[in-house]
């Protein structure tokens, strides 16, 4: 996504993993075709571990923000369910704070509360806090925006939906063909279309 909103696939390659050196691969790869390291602002992304250092070694200049979507899903899945509505909406508190102080205050009073009765949601908490509240240095316009990477999963999804009818490609050639088309579509489709006051 551009400073004025525009959204934009920028490149894709195969791959079978999403290791760190097929991610550095494929960030090198946009670095190449003209991407500037330093003018990257932030780089969303789920919990990929290979993913997060590639991003720390290609946009050492960059902010990364870890998607609260998948986040939440990965703290529900550390607490009972009977006490997943309580906890949610503590959590929701750290995460859609005001602003980056009021976050680390609510996160460091959840920490004290619940170190003792729910620790691997506590240590999963504490240890992405930082990723996990990136967004709040940005503007706040921007914010409801920029702290799931919901954007591109909806790209994806129209083209995931084109591909699984097609259940497997003759080749890696027919492949990127088809990928590169159905990419190149949703860049035309979103073409002109900013998220508004972004």
């Amino acid at each position: 996504m551009t400073e004025s909103g525009e959204k934009e696939f920028l490149g894709f390659l195969p791959g079978g993993r999403e290791s760190r050196e097929a991610w550095e691969q494929f960030l090198t790869h946009l670095v190449r075709r003209g991407l500037d390291p330093k003018a990257v602002k932030l780089v969303i992304s789920d919990g990929c571990p290979g993913m997060i250092r590639a991003i720390r070694t290609i946009f050492p200049y960059s902010d990364h923000q870890h998607c609260l979507f998948h986040k939440m899903s990965n703290l529900r899945a550390k607490c009972p369910r009977s006490e997943w509505p309580l906890i949610k909406a503590k959590i929701h508190k750290i995460y859609f704070a005001l602003n980056e102080r009021n976050a680390r205050e609510n996160a460091r009073a959840f920490i004290k509360e619940y170190k003792d009765i729910f620790p691997r949601l506590v240590d999963c908490i504490k240890k992405d806090l930082d990723s996990c509240i990136a967004y709040m240095k940005h503007p706040f316009r921007r914010w409801r925006h920029i702290r799931t990477t919901n954007l591109i999963e909806r790209g994806f999804k129209e083209v995931k939906r084109r591909v699984k009818v097609m259940e497997t490609f003759p080749t890696e050639e027919s492949c990127i063909r088809i990928l590169y088309n159905l990419l190149r579509l949703q860049n035309e489709i979103w073409e002109g279309k900013p998220i508004a006051s972004f």
